[in-house]
């Protein structure tokens, strides 16, 4: 039997958070944004399976004299306040304002978001899980939300066509009502990938370990084929030694980025001042870029930990490691109509 604890010096979280931004204008119709943007968080909720028995070499140890608590023959979950997290970012933003028919916005964000827990141990959707209570100082990299670059572009352009403007400046009646009016609309968004954790199906620290790593002998993510059946270098993991948890860090496998495009083009038909018809042709992921959903595969399959006077096998399966089995909708097409009264 085990039970549930509360951290006897348990903490309230607190978070702080500064900015700096200077802004410049550029002409009439443009202006320059650049701003640093940081926080960071003390004494955030966490959970780990507490009363986890040392690590041995020796998988015919006894394992109930290497737990904290040898009485309990089950492990524990503490509630802690030891998480923390801190975020950087960098922000460039130009604008241009409404001129001349013409109005956009491009914004670059670099930023690093680092923690040692992205969901108080309750179940990281990128994989991330501790490898021991007493160590998960060990677990401090890349946060799960982490997207270290992202673009984002976006413009409004009213046609030059019709009455009153560069292209048929003449035109009325039904003509006008033809070419005049036209709006195109587009939106341009970039970011790289969310990072994953590498594990393996078999605890060679022989400790109870809530999560199995790899060890890494070089950077999963260069030379990796990047592709949905093999996407990451598998020439970068090796078994660990029997009695270790494997040096394997958390979060430090690159996954998909991403890449979309959407654009429309409207045209409004006014009745009156009050009433108007809007005929909308949209298109979301224009060009149909393939953007998948994280990295689906993250378990290395390894062969049982031998006894520690026989020699371990250090075959490593990857046939389901680095797999990508889901991907964001395809392009779509949306024609609509809209009255405003």
């Amino acid at each position: 039997m085990g039970y549930t604890g509360l951290q006897p010096s348990f903490a309230d979280g607190y978070v702080q958070e500064w900015n700096l931004t200077v802004q410049r204008q550029l002409g009439s119709s443009n202006s320059l944004e650049v701003s640093y943007m940081g926080s960071k968080g003390t004494h955030l909720i966490n959970g780990a399976t507490g009363n986890q028995a040392s690590p041995s070499p020796d998988v015919n140890a006894p394992f109930q004299p290497r737990r904290p608590i040898p009485a309990l023959f089950s492990e524990t979950f503490d509630i802690l306040s030891n998480g923390y997290a801190n975020y950087h970012g960098l922000g460039i933003t130009f604008r241009r304002n409404f001129a001349h028919g013409l109005a956009a916005n491009v914004a670059y964000t670099w930023s690093h978001a680092l923690d040692i827990a992205s969901s108080s141990n309750l179940g990281s959707g990128n994989n991330g899980y501790y490898r021991s209570e007493d160590h998960q100082n060990w677990e401090y990299g890349n946060a799960d939300i982490d997207q270290r670059h992202r673009l984002t572009a976006y413009y409004t352009w009213q046609l030059p066509f019709g009455h009153g403007r560069a292209f048929g400046s003449n035109a009325s009646g039904w003509v006008d009502r033809v070419i005049g009016g036209w709006s195109h609309l587009g939106i341009w968004s970039w970011h790289t990938g969310n990072y994953f954790t590498p594990v393996i199906d078999n605890d060679f620290s022989n400790s109870g370990a809530p999560q199995a790593r790899p060890d890494l002998t070089c950077n999963p993510n260069h030379g990796a084929p990047h592709t949905t059946t093999d996407w990451i270098n598998t020439n970068c993991f090796a078994l660990p030694a029997r009695g270790t948890y494997g040096n394997g860090g958390r979060n430090i496998i690159l996954g998909p980025g991403y890449f979309n495009t959407n654009l429309s083009l409207t045209k409004d038909f006014h009745f009156n001042e009050a009433r108007y018809l809007q005929f909308r042709l949209e298109f979301f992921n224009t060009f149909n870029h393939p953007n998948f959903v994280g990295i689906s595969g993250l378990t290395i399959f390894t062969q049982p930990v031998a006894p520690i006077n026989q020699p371990q096998d250090t075959t490593l399966d990857f046939s389901q490691f680095g797999t990508v089995l889901n991907a964001f909708a395809p392009r779509q097409v949306q024609v609509a109509l809209k009255f405003y009264f």
